[in-house]
């Protein structure tokens, strides 16, 4: 509820701070007085857009702010609206709007600064106004079908639905993504296949291209090897070179025997020198087996030379090495395994997606029985409740048509409404007169005072185009209603003001050269007066006494 209300510099208005009464409150005065003036800048704080050239004359700008104590569902929802949970829950809430001379303005809730669509979608959660076609949740066909499940008990249900329908556009999205996927991945299949061919059918293996250069450089020189290995061997063992190193050594070896043999001084150089004689003779036996083992074969060199080319142009399409190649190979594979799983992921999405489709609408269509059930009654007694504040004439009529599953079901609800005889059924917000506005909504919000949440309902003009019997009804409905909200009204009729558990007059006043516009709560005694004014007789006696009398009954 709204516990204060502070204005400056709109309009008329200098200052004016207003505390009311969580129940009913009255705003009265003469036509023309300013309490239009009083509800606009209400509505300025809760997020109506600017009309005109607002600020007071020679003032720079412009200040509203109300202070308000929401219950702890809106106060959850407030906090869910700014994304923030740095507003205490303990704390009152303070929304305050600066507006300047240009027509800009600046938007804050306990300090902290929201933009104007936060500042709206806060006022929608605080306050109802009625009347005139702005800030009207009934005014939002996207709000009927909402007030409708609320009056029948049908949120838990509803929120089944809506349960339903996110994961339905949830596994939606899923198969978008996966055919995204798919599709960009199937564009590449034909490449990836031949890829993977080629790749596996050169059947490369690390480590055989440097095996087959090596291969490759002995046989390429397979003569100058032969001719260098026999020419070591020749030098060595004998042959066309006479004498041979091993001829020499033999020699030597015989002559160092007989020395050791005369003296034995010399046997260990003898024993050294016989022993280079065999390690040359090894040497010479290896060299002779290295000779013989060399081949001339001009058809390897050739499958070398080809199985060398397919590494280069594996290498040069797929990687810089072997390891890179191969690499490129396991990936080729991995995404054609991606591919085949995607198809079949796609399938498996698929039917889920159907059962739960089918799921989802047969709940909705559960729903949507119960909703038809429930429109039949409310409008029942929405009917009811119109001819009791003289709208006899009236029609009310809960429009259900069906639609494509969404969030809140297959149903498209619409309040529709016919104030005259013969008049066509239209939605509310074509409905011209405000007083059968307020009444229209006066009917609606007692029949769904304990559903609705909006904790404060603004009526204007509620009043319009009835007295007698019928003032007496709207205002003692009116003060039922403020057993379960906060009202502020603007009426003209005694017997609606009577009822009020506050009463602010509205006025304005010259001072000087400047006329203002003045706001002032009421004592007993000033409401007597109030109350005789607006019957039209204010100083006369009987006028008092009647005032007095419609007081004592509130």
């Amino acid at each position: 509820m709204i516990t204060e209300l502070y204005i400056e510099n709109i309009a008329l208005i200098d200052q004016v701070q207003l505390t009311f009464s969580p129940r009913f409150n009255i705003l009265t005065g003469e036509t023309g007085a300013g309490k239009s003036v009083i509800l606009h800048s209400l509505g300025l704080v809760l997020g109506e857009r600017i009309r005109g050239n607002i600020v007071r004359q020679s003032q720079e700008q412009a200040k509203i702010q109300i202070v308000a104590d929401p219950v702890t569902s809106v106060f959850q929802q407030i906090q869910k609206t700014l994304q923030t949970t740095e507003i205490d829950d303990e704390e009152l809430v303070t929304l305050h709007r600066q507006i300047t001379q240009s027509g800009r303005s600046r938007s804050n809730i306990n300090g902290h600064v929201i933009n104007l669509k936060q500042l709206k979608t806060l006022g929608h959660l605080l306050v109802d106004i009625h009347g005139q076609h702005q800030h009207q949740s009934l005014f939002q066909q996207g709000m009927h079908g909402q007030i409708l499940d609320d009056y029948g008990g049908l949120i838990p249900l509803r929120q089944e639905v809506t349960s339903k329908y996110e994961s339905v556009q949830s596994l939606i999205h899923q198969i978008s993504q996966l055919n995204h996927d798919y599709q960009k991945l199937k564009a590449e299949k034909d490449l990836l296949t031949f890829q993977v061919k080629e790749i596996a059918e050169a059947d490369l293996q690390v480590g055989e291209e440097e095996e087959l250069n090596k291969e490759r450089q002995r046989l390429s020189n397979a003569q100058q090897l032969f001719e260098l290995a026999d020419q070591i061997y020749q030098g060595l063992h004998g042959g066309q070179m006479k004498p041979s190193l091993l001829d020499i050594l033999r020699t030597l070896n015989k002559s160092s025997t007989k020395l050791a043999d005369l003296d034995e001084r010399i046997e260990s150089t003898n024993q050294r020198l016989e022993s280079t004689l065999y390690e040359i003779e090894d040497l010479a036996q290896d060299m002779r087996d290295y000779r013989d083992q060399i081949e001339f074969l001009p058809s390897r060199l050739n499958e070398i030379e080809d199985r060398l080319s397919t590494f280069s142009r594996m290498k040069q399409k797929y990687g810089a090495t072997t390891k890179q190649v191969i690499g490129h190979y396991q990936k080729s594979v991995e995404k054609l395994e991606v591919i085949e799983l995607s198809s079949e992921k796609i399938k498996i999405v698929q039917e889920k997606l159907q059962k739960v489709k089918k799921s989802a609408q047969a709940k909705a269509e559960q729903l949507s029985v119960k909703r038809k059930s429930i429109a039949r009654k409310l409008e029942t007694l929405i009917q009811k409740e119109l001819h009791t504040l003289s709208m006899e004439k009236a029609q009310f009529y809960i429009s259900q048509e069906q639609t494509d599953l969404t969030a809140t079901g297959i149903d498209s609800i619409e309040f529709l409404v016919a104030t005259n005889i013969g008049s066509e059924l239209k939605p509310l917000v074509e409905i011209a007169s405000g007083g059968e506005i307020s009444r229209l909504m006066l009917a609606l919000k007692s029949i769904l005072a304990q559903t609705d949440p909006i904790p404060t309902l603004i009526f204007d003009e509620i009043d319009v185009g009835i007295g007698g019997h019928t003032a007496n009804v709207v205002g003692h409905k009116l003060k039922q209603l403020s057993q379960f909200r906060q009202l502020i009204c603007i009426s003209h009729l005694p017997q609606i003001a009577s009822l009020a558990d506050k009463h602010f007059r509205i006025n304005k006043k010259v001072i000087g050269k400047n006329t203002f516009i003045t706001a002032k709560e009421l004592t007993i005694e000033e409401r007597v007066e109030e109350i005789a004014r607006m019957q039209g007789g204010q100083d006369t006696d009987t006028a008092i006494a009647h005032a007095k009398e419609l007081l004592n009954l509130s």
